[in-house]
């Protein structure tokens, strides 16, 4: 009896060792070739099993990629406006979205200006642009502004520019 109950310990401490031994060989392997163990490995009294339906981490999804667009002479690039939203933003800091048309207008034709004598793609405004004169800037600025108050809200001027040329849905 004692005999038999020698050799059935011997078993499961040998059955134990092998299901250890498995789980051994899966890691090393992971280690050597430098990946994640993704899916859950299970030792449960004398079986080593991979589960495939429990993962232990998700996979990261893909980087977005930088959004392509075509260069145009009348449309504003996605620089551009990201330029020109920081330089809105650092002005309006204190104001507020109301600003003066005039005032628009002067950060508008000095951008012109600059645009034709130091150039740079996200600093400068579309070709077109670069040929509008002062009052034909102040123009287009004052037809945001129907009540005639001087005042233009620069957020729906910046809209109106990103959607400048876009298709109609």
């Amino acid at each position: 009896m004692y005999k038999k109950l020698d050799d059935w310990i011997y078993v499961a401490q040998k059955t134990e060792m092998d299901a250890v031994e498995e789980m051994c060989v899966v890691i090393k392997k992971a280690i050597e070739e430098e990946v994640k163990i993704q899916h859950e490995l299970r030792i449960k009294f004398m079986d080593f099993t991979v589960d495939d339906a429990t993962l232990n981490y998700v996979n990261p999804p893909r980087p977005k990629l930088e959004a392509l667009e075509e260069y145009r002479e009348d449309r504003f690039s996605i620089p551009q406006l990201r330029t020109f939203l920081t330089e809105f933003e650092t002005i309006t800091s204190t104001v507020g979205d109301n600003m003066q048309v005039v005032e628009l207008a002067s950060i508008f034709f000095t951008k012109v200006k600059n645009s034709a004598h130091f150039g740079g793609y996200d600093t400068t405004l579309p070709e077109q642009w670069n040929k509008l004169t002062m009052p034909s800037i102040l123009s287009i600025i004052r037809n945001l502004d129907p009540n005639n108050s001087g005042y233009v809200n620069w957020r729906t001027l910046f809209t109106y520019l990103i959607l400048l040329k876009s298709e109609i849905p």
